[in-house]
């Protein structure tokens, strides 16, 4: 049976714990799949200079701070949890705005961007097309998207579970096929790139 969003929030207490939030974030700067994920994420960055740039789960502003290195004119960040909004707070002061939303909600931002970057965060939603669709809806004409997730074929459909950190805390998601996200993106603009490796399924797409 599929889970409601209020469980999973509930067993994602990796993400909602402020301790553990602080373990994963410490986790994910040395593990060797989320460095190269991010190395591999930097690399297709557009010109972002002067530009409106969105990240959406903050996972202690790693993106929003390469955004912010790369001049964007104003970045914004969401995340679900208030924990690791306070962690990227921590890092990035006041130059990047924080907004608690769940992706698996309806958005509130006033503003559209050229830019939005959604590491690790997809396979949260427990309706792809609904999340990615609302997520299109805040990229300018041209804007681009770039999205991770954990590699498709390595897991079942519908509901898993990773185990993260040195104390393999465990996160339940949804895995959502390669072919459900290209069936979504298709209509509403170019599949720029995609690329899957053992671990890591990414994509960048510009809106039409």
């Amino acid at each position: 049976m599929k889970k409601n969003i209020l469980s999973i929030n509930h067993i994602n207490n990796i993400y909602l714990n402020q301790k553990h939030a602080e373990a994963y974030f410490k986790y994910i700067q040395t593990n060797i799949i989320n460095l190269k994920e991010q190395k591999l994420v930097k690399s297709l960055f557009p010109e972002l200079s002067s530009k409106k740039c969105l990240e959406i789960g903050c996972a202690g502003a790693i993106y929003s701070k390469a955004m912010l290195n790369c001049n964007a004119r104003k970045v914004d960040s969401l995340d679900s949890s208030a924990a690791m909004i306070k962690i990227a707070k921590e890092s990035t002061k006041s130059k990047v705005n924080y907004h608690h939303q769940d992706i698996n909600l309806e958005f509130h931002l006033k503003d559209k961007y050229d830019f939005i970057c959604a590491s690790y965060v997809l396979h949260y939603s427990n309706n792809l097309r609904k999340t990615l669709t609302n997520i299109l809806t805040l990229l300018n004409p041209k804007g681009i998207l770039i999205f991770t997730v954990p590699n498709p074929q390595k897991f079942n459909q519908e509901e898993n579970q990773l185990y993260l950190g040195e104390d393999q805390l465990a996160t339940t998601f949804y895995n959502h096929s390669k072919e459900n996200y290209f069936t979504i993106l298709t209509p509403l603009g170019t599949v720029m790139k995609s690329e899957s490796n053992q671990d890591i399924f990414i994509v960048k797409f510009q809106r039409k």
